[in-house]
């Protein structure tokens, strides 16, 4: 009814007013930018706590590996160690006087694992025997790891015992200097 009567008065001028809508806010370049940015902005977060997750780092960190569990022992074992070549693992942890203590079983006696360690020693010259004390029957002895500027890199106690009928062998070791062993 309204646009009958307008249009019957042709003297009426009408206003016309811009239509407003939502999508024509975002028609500006600065909109459009900060869209962007925060788009951005939010990939990179989620990439960035995906790859932590995936990776094992903060904030989604693994707690740190114990000193002292078997694994970590094993693995500070120096690989030219002269130890016998016929063990099984038996224990593996903190050490008594020395940081780390690791213990094996033998089936060979103790005079065989004894030849089998003075073997070692004549191949690796960069252990040496500390003491001079015979590697037959029941024996504890002490070893030291030199490089090749003559400084001492381990020091470690070798001690072989008769376990049934075979061997008990304990080698206790740290690395020199001793507060690189951790506490």
């Amino acid at each position: 009814m309204l646009r009958a009567a307008q249009a019957a008065d042709p003297g009426h001028m009408q206003l016309a007013l811009p239509r407003r809508n939502i999508s024509s806010r975002f028609d500006a370049p600065a909109t459009r930018a900060a869209v962007r940015i925060a788009a951005s902005a939010l990939v990179v977060g989620v990439a960035y706590l995906a790859a932590a997750w995936y990776a094992g780092v903060a904030p989604f960190r693994a707690p740190a590996p114990a000193p002292y569990s078997q694994t970590s022992v094993m693995r500070a074992i120096p690989f030219d160690a002269p130890l016998p070549y016929d063990r099984r693992l038996l224990a593996a942890g903190r050490g008594g006087a020395l940081p780390y203590h690791v213990v094996w079983t033998s089936t060979l006696p103790p005079d065989a694992v004894g030849q089998q360690v003075l073997e070692h020693l004549h191949s690796s010259p960069k252990w040496q025997l500390t003491e001079r004390t015979p590697l037959a029957g029941a024996f504890t002895t002490h070893l030291a790891r030199i490089a090749a500027n003559g400084q001492m890199t381990h020091f470690a106690a070798l001690s072989v015992r008769r376990y049934g009928s075979g061997s008990l062998i304990a080698f206790d070791f740290t690395p020199i200097p001793t507060m690189l062993a951790p506490r």
